[in-house]
């Protein structure tokens, strides 16, 4: 994934450097625009309460396994700043719980 956003950010801007596309995205997070991007969109948000909620009505009903798997999925992806839930890892997990 971080291959293909250098490749577009290099194309737009004919930069030859080599392109940190994870320390890009951090910068660009702390820029006063995007900052009030955010705070905007998160008004929209449901409270966390409300979602916390749901996560344990759907994980009573749909069993153990499936709340192991949702919460070592976040582990991972709040771990490996190039974590993407792509295809194949969707495949697999279909695979590995049929």
């Amino acid at each position: 994934m971080a291959i293909y956003a250098a490749k577009l950010y290099t194309s737009v801007y004919k930069s030859d450097d080599e392109i940190n596309v994870p320390k890009l995205f951090k910068g660009i997070q702390k820029e006063e625009e995007f900052v009030e991007l955010a705070r905007m969109l998160a008004e929209d948000d449901r409270p966390a309460s409300e979602i916390k909620r749901d996560e344990e009505d759907y994980f009573r009903y749909s069993g153990l396994e499936k709340e192991a798997m949702a919460r070592k999925l976040t582990m991972v992806s709040e771990l490996s700043e190039g974590f993407v839930a792509d295809k194949r890892l969707w495949q697999w997990i279909e695979e590995a719980t049929a």
